[in-house]
């Protein structure tokens, strides 16, 4: 189970580049998406976050909703935004099993209760920063640009509507992510507590998510089971991890937002 949480997480990590200027592009989905209204109030969400979730949830009633159960790699930046958008204030987000990427970016930021299930991972790759569109600007075209930042900044306004701390995005500058630094708004030191010390500097591209930095970002938030969840798993000392840890999938440690 962890490595396919890891996998998706990998997923997500390619399409913080590719979905931002791609909004309708879903043929890389990893699982069908789904989602479901189990009643007026509870809504359950599965699969790539995409237009066609979007339509999906568009043809109940989100602003009814009170409970969202989320098992998602995340997935395209505008759908996620405008799905987190119609959801009412004090959301109970209930994860069973994944919420990476935008999933982690917009809908954990919504919730006033958060409820981890025995299977619950959450992963953080970074968001649509201007730090991200200087650091890919060579390679892509004007057009591309201007998509890349206009995405930027309805998440900007997304983050200032909902009052979301930049640390749990990772908001960075050309400079940190050239660094593989994690930005100014988080401080603390990743989880990379294995036998061998790493021979150069890691690589960040994904962090698993512990509980400092998610009660350090959302303070007012109630958090319940996340000392039962899969993220206990991860921190164990397994060749599995070793080699994600290799490949920059690293734990948050003692990360907190500042």
């Amino acid at each position: 189970m962890l490595n396919k949480a890891l996998i998706l997480g990998l997923v997500g990590l390619a399409c913080l580049l590719g979905c931002a200027e791609q909004p309708a592009d879903t043929s890389t989905a990893v699982k069908d998406t789904r989602c479901d209204y189990i009643s007026e109030t509870r809504l359950r969400i599965e699969g790539f976050i995409n237009d066609d979730l979007l339509n999906c949830v568009n043809n109940g009633r989100p602003e009814l909703v009170t409970t969202v159960i989320v098992d998602t790699p995340g997935g395209n930046i505008r759908a996620a935004l405008e799905i987190a958008r119609q959801f009412p204030d004090g959301l109970e987000l209930i994860i069973d099993g994944d919420c990476h990427s935008s999933c982690a970016n917009y809908f954990v930021p919504l919730a006033k209760k958060l409820t981890f299930r025995p299977n619950a991972l959450i992963i953080l790759h970074g968001s649509n920063d201007k730090g991200l569109a200087d650091v890919i600007r060579p390679e892509k075209t004007e057009a591309e640009i201007a998509e890349i930042e206009e995405t930027g900044r309805r998440q900007a306004a997304f983050a200032r509507d909902y009052n979301i701390h930049p640390g749990w995005l990772f908001i960075r500058t050309k400079a940190d992510y050239m660094n593989s630094s994690l930005g100014r708004h988080v401080a603390g030191i990743i989880d990379t507590d294995i036998a061998e010390t790493p021979s150069e500097p890691i690589k960040i591209k994904s962090v698993v998510v512990y509980e400092p930095l998610i009660r350090s970002c959302f303070p007012n938030m109630e958090i319940n089971g996340i000392s039962d969840a899969r993220i206990q798993t991860f921190k164990q000392d397994t060749p599995m991890r070793k080699s994600l840890v290799a490949q920059g999938i690293v734990g948050s440690g003692t990360l907190r937002c500042v």
